[in-house]
């Protein structure tokens, strides 16, 4: 039931998943809270869904309608608005430590959100106006304590139902990255979350019907930049070049560059 948490108004190397960074300019939250909780070992997935329905309950205190990307994101109108990173800290006794960073997008401006690899927004920019982060940082304190007391009560029921309302691109053809060590990624229609939290897809190509415990949904810039760094995989420079080195011959203006060459 004790929490600890840091609270930062920038960050100069804010975390996310996958590696990524999280851009953290002044005005938005960006908070680590940390407890100590009878959580097992194979539960442990269940909490970014926790902390999801936290921040979501967070956000509708104001109006807004956040939908929930499987499995770190929360989205207002397909931006993102919010993140989560979820780490342990070993066990103390039955009861495992949980540090769970939390990142809300409050006072992100336009040009802010456009510098972003994704789409993104903030709460100012959903309403319309300027809201107090402070406020939001003392609602999702609330919040987070009051969901994981009902977690450790009633376990993930209380969640299923909410999360799958909730999910972004339900019922939408998606492209999912199993981040195996095989690079898999399949084509499918997202039809929702099942009772352990994973999400289920139908499968273009053969019809079959699965359910994934981990991985994350490409859309977007996020497509792109994957396809290109698996093109890049693909093809090593190595074997098309005896060496990297180039002479670069500049001209502002000339009359072929293919005469030129041909001459020299």
């Amino acid at each position: 039931g004790e929490w600890r948490v840091v609270v930062a108004d920038q960050q100069i190397k804010g975390q996310g998943t996958h590696g990524r960074t999280w851009a953290s300019p002044r005005g938005n939250v960006y908070t680590t809270f940390s407890t100590v909780a009878p959580i097992p070992p194979q539960h442990l997935s269940d909490v970014p869904q926790i902390v999801v329905i936290a921040i979501m309950q967070v956000l509708k205190t104001f109006g807004l309608e956040p939908q929930y990307k499987w499995v770190n994101d929360v989205l207002i109108n397909d931006r993102k608005i919010s993140g989560i990173l979820c780490r342990t800290g070993g066990m103390r006794g039955d009861n495992v430590i949980l540090h769970i960073g939390i990142g809300i997008n409050v006072a992100l401006s336009v040009i802010d959100c456009n510098a972003l690899s994704q789409p993104a927004t903030s709460i100012n920019l959903a309403l319309g106006k300027q809201v107090n982060k402070e406020v939001v940082i003392e609602l999702l304190k609330r919040s987070l304590a009051h969901h994981f007391y009902c977690y450790l009560q009633v376990g993930r029921l209380f969640m299923v139902d909410e999360l799958n309302t909730r999910l972004a691109f339900k019922d939408q053809n998606i492209t999912f990255d199993l981040e195996d060590n095989k690079k898999t990624v399949i084509q499918g229609t997202l039809l929702g979350i099942d009772e352990k939290g994973w999400i289920i897809i139908r499968n273009s190509e053969n019809g079959s019907v699965q359910s994934h415990h981990s991985g994350r949904i490409l859309r977007g810039q996020e497509l792109e930049i994957y396809m290109q760094q698996n093109a890049l995989r693909s093809v090593s420079l190595s074997h098309m070049f005896t060496t990297p080195a180039f002479e670069r011959t500049h001209f502002e203006e000339i009359g072929s560059t293919q005469d030129y060459l041909r001459d020299n």
